[in-house]
């Protein structure tokens, strides 16, 4: 049963699986060694109506999920001197993911919005250190696609290999201008790789019209 799961019984010796965060859960702001909520348990008890106290139940379950979704977010990441790296599951680009209630998340988007705020419609989320499995706040922006687009191109060109690791000194760059003046670049390794994908596929399409 994952963590996120909708919870039906609140004794917690029906879900073992929480007693990993128990002394999390107790380190935390809201424990009972700190405050004593007596008479808040005497008014839930006595002077709500059974809705009202359905209601409080199931707002405090979902504040209590969403504290543990926190603290196993921020228990996936390694702090070094310049970045903080995502240690949890990976994109096939390098992006960190991290799942909640089913649903899967961009790391580095969540750690943008935990420090910011909400994305901007229309903005994305650009790595200004260059490396995607950071999570950083300081280190991440939110700009047009466009920008991220050039940003991203511009620096990956100075490191001297392409996205797919080609040396670019050893299989040479492809480049044309395009109608509005930019320069497109292109690994020639991968445009030939490309090229035959095309090939490949037309050859397939014409067998199978034959």
């Amino acid at each position: 049963m994952s963590i996120f799961e909708e919870q039906i019984s609140r004794k917690p010796d029906r879900y073992p699986w929480t007693k990993e965060f128990i002394d999390a859960m107790h380190n935390g702001f809201w424990t009972d060694k700190e405050f004593n909520f007596q008479s808040d348990i005497q008014d839930f008890k006595v002077n709500l109506n059974p809705q009202e106290r359905e209601m409080i139940t199931r707002s405090l379950s979902a504040i209590a999920q969403i504290e543990v979704a926190v603290k196993t977010f921020w228990a996936k990441v390694e702090k070094t001197d310049t970045h903080w790296l995502w240690t949890g599951a990976h994109q096939s680009r390098g992006y960190g993911s991290f799942a909640i209630a089913g649903k899967t998340y961009q790391a580095h988007r969540l750690a943008y919005e935990t420090a910011y705020g909400p994305i901007p419609d229309g903005l994305t989320i650009d790595h200004l250190c260059r490396v995607p499995s950071c999570v950083n706040p300081e280190h991440l922006e939110a700009v047009s696609l466009a920008e991220n687009n050039r940003r991203g191109a511009a620096a990956q060109w100075a490191t001297g290999f392409c996205r797919m690791g080609h040396r670019i000194a050893d299989v040479g760059l492809y480049e044309t201008t395009r109608r509005d003046g930019r320069i497109r670049r292109e690994c020639q390794e991968c445009r030939r790789a490309a090229a035959n994908r095309r090939k490949g596929s037309a050859h397939e399409y014409d067998n199978r019209g034959n």
